[in-house]
C-alpha cells in the first residue's frame, strides 16, 4: 500500500551582491516568482531602509508583477548586512510568519506540519 507523499518545503538561499540596479531586481524577481521556492533568503541586497525594500517589492518583476507574498527585510548598507526573506504562502504553514529582531540576530519563525 502506498502512502501519499507529504508536502515538501523548497528553500533558496542566494547572495545577490546588491540589488540597487532596477533591471537586475526585475530579472531576479521574475526568476523567483517563476521558481518552485516557498522560502527565499537573499543576502547582500544593499538596501538601506524598509521603505526602499517595500518599493522594490512593489516593483517586483515589472509593473504588472509585484512581489505578492509576505517578505521581511533587515536593512543595512552597501558596507554592512542587509537581507530579506521572501515567502510564498504554503499550504502546510498554519500561522503567519513571525519576525523577531534581537541584539544578536534576526529570526524568522515559521510553524509548519
Amino acid at each position: 500500500m502506498s502512502h501519499p507523499r507529504p508536502p515538501s518545503l523548497q528553500l533558496l538561499s542566494l547572495n545577490v551582491n546588491g540589488l540597487r540596479e532596477r533591471q537586475k531586481r526585475a530579472a531576479l524577481f521574475a526568476v523567483l516568482q517563476a521558481g518552485p521556492w516557498h522560502v527565499i533568503a537573499l543576502q547582500e541586497t544593499h538596501h538601506a531602509t524598509q521603505a526602499e525594500a517595500a518599493q522594490w517589492c512593489r516593483e517586483g518583476a515589472g509593473p504588472t508583477a509585484p512581489w505578492n507574498g509576505p517578505s521581511f527585510w533587515a536593512a543595512g548598507t552597501s558596507a554592512s548586512r542587509a537581507w530579506p526573506c521572501c515567502l510564498r504562502l504554503v499550504p502546510f504553514c498554519h500561522r503567519s510568519p513571525l519576525m523577531l529582531q534581537t541584539p544578536v540576530a534576526d529570526l524568522l519563525l515559521l510553524k509548519a506540519t
